[in-house]
This record gives structure tokens, C-alpha cells and sequence, in this order.
């Protein structure tokens, strides 16, 4: 039972800490925020998540089409069988 008490104790402060350092990093970020070097960094930011999920946006934009192409082509499939 000891056992337990500590692990909770040390998860406790751990997840303190963590606390700690996310709102100091929010802070800070609110503070820089605004100005040059912080407008800078979010476009570098904003550029590299770009650049990152590009090729998943691609994907899906080309599944998004071919799907269209298939659902089109299987609509005119069953028309044209339908007018015989």
C-alpha cells in the first residue's frame, strides 16, 4: 500500500510540473506573441505544417476526386441500363 501512496505522490508532482512549464511556455508565448520575432516564428511554423501535412491533403483531395469519378461513372452505368 506503501507503494501506491508514493507513485501517486510522484505522479502528482510530476504532472505539477508539467503544469508549471505549460503555463510558463503560454506566458511567454503570449508575451512574444505579437511581436516581430514572434510573427516570424509562426509563419516558419505555419510554412513547416504546411510543407508536413501536404501530402496527406493531396491524398485525400485525390481520393476525394476519384471517389467523384467512380460515383459518376456508376450513376451513368445504371441510367444507361435503366433506359433499356
Amino acid at each position: 500500500m506503501h507503494d501506491d501512496s508514493e507513485r501517486i505522490y510522484r505522479l502528482t508532482i510530476r504532472s505539477l510540473y508539467v503544469a508549471a512549464l505549460v503555463l510558463n511556455a503560454w506566458v511567454l508565448w503570449d508575451q512574444v506573441r505579437d511581436s516581430p520575432e514572434g510573427q516570424a516564428l509562426t509563419a516558419r511554423v505555419r510554412s513547416f505544417s504546411d510543407k508536413v501535412t501536404k501530402p496527406v491533403r493531396e491524398a485525400q483531395l485525390f481520393r476525394k476526386q476519384a471517389n467523384a469519378v467512380v460515383f459518376e461513372a456508376v450513376t451513368i452505368v445504371e441510367e444507361s441500363q435503366n433506359d433499356d
